[in-house]
């Protein structure tokens, strides 16, 4: 990705992935990105994702999310990408991984895969997610809406290399232990045990 947008090893990579709609609160992020980039120009940002086939909602959405960078003067910071089949060589690119859910989420796919790459996520604070979020051990979270906190999350990891690979470490041990074939495995049997005694 760095070469294909002629991008430098010291700029830091900030990506948001998954559907553009107005739920998975992609204008939130581009408004963090803003105020990132007064304080650390070298910092870019990724949208990964495309609107539902026909989804007149979310279509209007995206446009507004390309004029806000237009009219913001970020063109050269933002890059939007259409969603991706193999998603996996694009989150690998980046340096950490953001989500802005406006609502609760239950625990997303990218989320989790972002995780088990060991990249640090910064995710907002609610729903299903703090089942397998700690704060400052797998991963950063910040205030739902409040784009002031979500960029100063995303100042404290490119501030703190240290703090970024600690923490994607421990997000791949979580989704490791939490995830794997044999938790599931133990889960059936436990759920299959509790069916039987009743």
């Amino acid at each position: 990705m760095r070469r294909e947008f002629g991008l430098d090893e010291r700029d830091y990579l900030f990506g948001i992935v998954g559907r553009v709609t107005p739920f998975k609160g992609q204008k939130e992020f581009l408004y963090a990105a803003a105020r990132v980039i007064k304080q650390l120009p070298e910092a870019r940002f990724f949208v990964i994702g495309s609107p539902a086939p026909g989804d007149l909602t979310d279509l209007e959405y995206q446009a507004e999310l390309r004029q806000l960078v237009g009219n913001s003067g970020l063109d050269r910071h933002v890059f939007f990408l259409p969603h991706q089949s193999n998603i996996r060589e694009f989150i690998e690119s980046l340096d950490a991984v953001v989500m802005t859910s406006i609502g609760p989420e239950a625990l997303p796919q990218s989320l989790i895969e972002a995780m088990f790459l060991a990249k640090p996520v910064i995710v907002s604070a609610q729903g299903g997610i703090l089942e397998m979020m700690e704060e400052k051990v797998t991963g950063l979270l910040y205030k739902p809406g409040d784009e002031a906190d979500l960029a100063m999350r995303m100042l404290d990891l490119v501030r703190s290399p240290e703090l970024g690979a600690q923490l994607g470490l421990r997000a791949r041990e979580n989704v490791l232990e939490q995830f794997s074939r044999a938790r599931f495995r133990q889960g059936i049997a436990e759920e299959l045990d509790r069916c039987w005694a009743q």
